[in-house]
C-alpha cells in the first residue's frame, strides 16, 4: 500500500537507502543490513540523528521479520 524507493544522494554520504511513502502520506527512511554482520557506520549514525532532530521516521532492518515489524508499527494507525 505504498512506494519504497532507492534513495541515491548525491551529496550527503551516509544517508539511509530506502524512502518509503505509505498511502498516509507518512515517509519513512530505512537503512538496510545484511542479516549477519551489516553494521551502522559512525557517518550513517550521524545521519539518522539529524533525521531524527526533524522528525523523521528512522529504522534500521536485517530481516524480513525486521522489515514486516516496521511496516506493522507504522501502518496501525491508519
Amino acid at each position: 500500500g505504498g512506494l519504497c524507493m532507492k534513495f541515491i544522494p548525491d551529496s550527503r554520504v551516509g544517508m539511509p537507502d530506502r524512502l518509503v511513502v505509505l498511502k498516509s502520506g507518512r515517509v519513512i527512511w530505512v537503512e538496510l543490513k545484511r542479516p549477519k554482520g551489516g553494521k551502522i557506520s559512525a557517518i550513517q549514525r550521524h545521519r539518522i540523528k539529524e533525521l531524527h532532530a526533524l522528525f523523521q521516521h528512522v529504522y534500521v532492518c536485517n530481516t524480513r521479520e525486521s522489515i514486516d515489524a516496521m511496516l506493522t508499527h507504522e501502518t496501525e494507525d491508519e
